[in-house]
């Protein structure tokens, strides 16, 4: 049993340092649209487009 606590806080410390680096690569992101706010502001008026995905849909469009 305790080989299994330990493989969870293994996988758990793990999903850490990803949720860790996807939100510097978020604000990365959004930090080089920061002069693309209007655009961005209408990519989330489609259903289902949060900033994060207008975010992605406009840094593919423009590089």
């Amino acid at each position: 049993m305790a080989s299994h606590y330990f493989v969870l806080d293994e996988l758990m410390q793990h999903i850490e340092v990803i949720e860790a680096r996807i939100a510097r690569f978020d604000t990365k992101l959004l930090d080089e649209l920061k002069d693309e706010r209007n655009t961005l502001a209408l990519l989330q008026i489609l259903p289902g487009v949060d900033l994060i995905g207008a975010g992605y849909a406009a840094s593919r469009n423009w590089h």
